[in-house]
């Protein structure tokens, strides 16, 4: 719907991009390397095909990573990460905070349903506190980071989060809904106060004419991060639970999930120290 109002209130028009201007193996190598992680991850129970197609896709996306540095045209301008400190350390923790965000939707979702029993309606409208909350207080951070440094907003926003993914190792079989509520709440605040700072560290640590580029950045950041949370998701799924329904076993699909939310709250707990170290990098 929101496509409407956009085609016909904002001026646009398409400009055919040059010859070349996409580097076709490497789109190949990233694609068949996040495939291959993904399928990978899934299939760990099967043993040796899924830890094989998991060492295939980091080997693939290494390649990927090395040839961004000899084309002409890459996907990845690898040399601007690595001269430029703040627009690095920034993505890097978007990356390992992003990994709580769908992985913790996805855990809790599953969760409600299979452990605590209740409809796909239930959760759903409990899954909507944290983005409701999100959308409500974001705007206020952006106004923040206008006014104060955004590393120190976005480094509360990443201690918020962690808080979040600890609360939700102490849910067990019999936890109340307010409890996931609550661990949906926090973790959204936590996302709100982060989100727009972080933008704006990424933003400002590139000149004017390359913004396009630090934005392009960011929502790989932000993608790679969720996918690779997924993983980690999956990974212990496909380990512990294997082809049975979740439903079958809720015992140990929350054992399951306590083992994720440790490992999840471990990633942010490093995004947090990185992002406080990068703190006298900041704007």
């Amino acid at each position: 719907m929101l496509l409407v109002p956009i085609q016909f209130m904002l001026t646009a028009r398409w400009l055919r991009p040059p010859r070349g201007a996409v580097h076709l193996p490497s789109t190949f190598l990233a694609v068949a390397a996040m495939l291959a992680l993904v399928g990978g991850a899934a299939t760990l129970r099967e043993g040796a095909p899924g830890y094989a197609a998991m060492v295939l896709g980091l080997a693939l996306l290494a390649a990927f990573v090395l040839l961004q540095r000899r084309v002409a045209q890459p996907l990845l301008e690898v040399a601007l990460l690595m001269r430029n400190v703040m627009l690095r350390s920034a993505l890097l923790v978007q990356w390992l905070l992003y990994c709580n965000a769908f992985g913790a939707v996805f855990l809790l979702s599953l969760y409600m349903q299979s452990a605590l029993g209740h409809s796909a309606n239930t959760s759903g409208e409990v899954l909507a506190v944290g983005t409701l909350l999100m959308a409500a207080i974001a705007p206020a951070a952006g106004i923040l980071s206008d006014r104060y440094r955004p590393c120190v907003i976005a480094s509360c926003g990443v201690a918020v989060v962690l808080i979040a993914a600890l609360l939700a190792t102490g849910l067990g079989a019999g936890s109340h809904l307010l409890h996931v509520g609550l661990v949906l709440a926090v973790q959204g605040v936590g996302f709100a106060f982060f989100s727009s700072p972080n933008m704006t560290m990424v933003m400002n640590a590139v000149p004017p004419n390359r913004t396009s580029i630090a934005s392009a950045f960011s929502a790989t950041a932000r993608s790679l991060g969720m996918v690779s949370g997924m993983l980690i998701v999956g990974a212990l799924i496909s380990v512990n639970l294997g082809h049975d329904p979740v439903g079958a076993d809720p015992a140990r699909y929350v054992a399951t999930m306590h083992a994720s939310f440790w490992i999840l709250a471990a990633i942010t707990a490093l995004a947090l120290a990185i992002s406080l170290l990068s703190r006298t990098e900041g704007p």
